[in-house]
């Protein structure tokens, strides 16, 4: 009887073990989208400096105070924008993490219900070849 149990169990840990495989990997797909927008964050403000130097540059050479009017107003909606820019690559990034752990979470749990499975059919199994041999 015991014997007829063993292909179950190792199918049941062989479950287990790629579910919690895949979990990780989801954890790690995760880290990786977080650490991803925040580089795309950074570059988005590292343009935004150019782009306000490039303006605040274009303007004072065109003779206009920097500091107000419609210098001023271009420079606050260069930050405006590119923060706004910042936050939808962050919250991105957060959106695809957290799709990213639920898809390893799911597997791991699929995995339990296919082990629970083996198991149950490796006790059916051997429970037959008892009633059969006894």
């Amino acid at each position: 009887m015991l014997a007829a149990l063993i292909p179950f169990a190792i199918k049941a840990i062989g479950s287990i073990l790629g579910g919690n495989s895949a979990r990780k990997a989801g954890e790690n797909a995760a880290e990786e989208e977080i650490r991803q927008s925040k580089e795309v964050a950074r570059g988005i403000r590292r343009r935004a400096g150019e782009a306000r130097g490039a303006a605040t540059a274009s303007f004072a050479a065109s003779g206009v105070d920097v500091g107000s009017g419609s210098a001023a107003d271009a420079d606050r909606r260069i930050i405006f924008d590119s923060e706004y820019d910042v936050m939808n690559a962050l919250l991105t990034g957060k959106v695809r993490a957290r799709a990213a752990r639920a898809a390893g979470k799911n597997a791991q749990t699929a995995s339990y219900f296919d082990a629970a499975g083996s198991a149950y059919s490796g006790w059916l199994t051997a429970k037959d070849a008892k009633k059969g041999g006894s």
